[in-house]
C-alpha cells in the first residue's frame, strides 16, 4: 500500500518537474528572441530562477528516494545472503 501512495507522488513529481522544464523552455526561447522589454525580461528571468528552484527541488526528492530504494534493497540483499 505504501508504495503505491510512493508511485502516485513520483507521478506528480514528474509531471511538475516536467511542467518547471518545459516552462523554463519556454522562457529561455522568448527572451533569446528579444522581442520583450528589458522590464519583461527582468520579469521572466525572476520566473526562470523560480523554477530551477522548484526543479532543483524534485531532483533532490528523486535523489532521495533512489538512495532509499538502493538501501532497502541492498539491506534486503545481504539479509537473504546470510
Amino acid at each position: 500500500m505504501k508504495l503505491k501512495k510512493s508511485i502516485n507522488l513520483g507521478d506528480i513529481m514528474s509531471k511538475n518537474f516536467e511542467k518547471s522544464i518545459s516552462e523554463l523552455e519556454k522562457l529561455v526561447a522568448e527572451m533569446e528572441n528579444g522581442n520583450i522589454t528589458l522590464d519583461e525580461s527582468i520579469d521572466k528571468f525572476e520566473k526562470g530562477m523560480q523554477l530551477i528552484k522548484e526543479c532543483k527541488d524534485a531532483l533532490q526528492t528523486a535523489r532521495g528516494r533512489v538512495e532509499k530504494i538502493l538501501e532497502d534493497g541492498s539491506r534486503a540483499v545481504f539479509e537473504n545472503e546470510n
